[in-house]
């Protein structure tokens, strides 16, 4: 098997918050393991911005019981944010039982530097491709409330996205041209079709909500093999010659 692995964003939290964390550093550990900063901004965008919601949960809730009521409530209609509610607050109670106190100390050291310290590990470089500045907003504290910037604006920001499309226009063409029949992705290639006309729409709500996989799929090296739990990436990296592992099939 190729030594060579790339960690996507959902192997990331898995490799975090998941049963088979264990599973996924001793599978990573022998082998040339590296993510990037895009991957990065979109688990910050995912992750640090659920903890900076729970963490608020937490100060406004007098017991954990109240907080799990407002997070059963959270989940008839933000079903996902739930979810990582309910996996971060696992991970705070390993090692026995927790309170509420201790969870809000917890949490903070967590989004303070353990987060951050826990991505990099097992990784040995990490791929700047698209130079992405929101991969280096750092959480803000004011008034006991953290603030996290993840909001991508076209014209506003400053990274390379414009010179990745650019430079990448070739397989960035395969992947529309291989997906374009598929109607689960008719939403990407609309996207496709627009930043390939003008590379300056990459930037924006089409960087960071519609094409994340593509531009992830795209910046990966040859000869690295994406981990991932996500079968999308399976589709779109067969567009551009490139290889993946789905985790759920290595049993891990």
């Amino acid at each position: 098997m190729n030594n060579k692995i790339f960690l996507e964003t959902s192997v990331q939290i898995k490799k975090i918050f998941g049963k088979e964390r264990e599973s996924i550093l001793n599978f990573i550990e022998d082998k040339k393991t590296i993510t990037s900063t895009y991957v990065l901004m979109e688990f910050n965008r995912r992750i640090l911005k659920d903890c900076i919601y729970l963490y608020s949960i937490l100060t406004e809730e007098e017991t954990l019981d109240d907080v799990f009521g407002r997070l059963a409530e959270l989940k008839r209609y933000e079903y996902r944010r739930a979810i990582i509610c309910y996996s971060i607050l696992s991970k705070l109670s390993e090692g026995g039982k927790l309170e509420k106190e201790e969870a809000s100390i917890n949490l903070k050291m967590l989004m303070d530097y353990q987060l951050k310290r826990q991505f990099d590990y097992g990784i040995k470089s990490v791929v700047d491709e698209t130079k992405c500045e929101l991969a280096n907003e750092k959480i803000k504290e004011e008034n006991n409330n953290y603030l996290l910037n993840t909001s991508c604006r076209r014209g506003k920001m400053k990274c390379e996205i414009e010179k990745f499309v650019e430079g990448n226009k070739k397989e960035v063409e395969y992947i529309m041209k291989g997906l374009k029949l598929n109607e689960e992705f008719k939403n990407v290639c609309n996207s496709l079709r627009e930043v390939l006309n003008d590379s300056k729409k990459a930037m924006g709500k089409n960087c960071n909500r519609i094409l994340g996989d593509c531009i992830i799929s795209v910046e990966t090296p040859k000869d690295y093999k994406i981990l991932t739990t996500d079968h999308h990436y399976e589709i779109i990296c067969k567009c551009i010659d490139k290889d993946t592992l789905l985790l759920q099939k290595l049993n891990l």
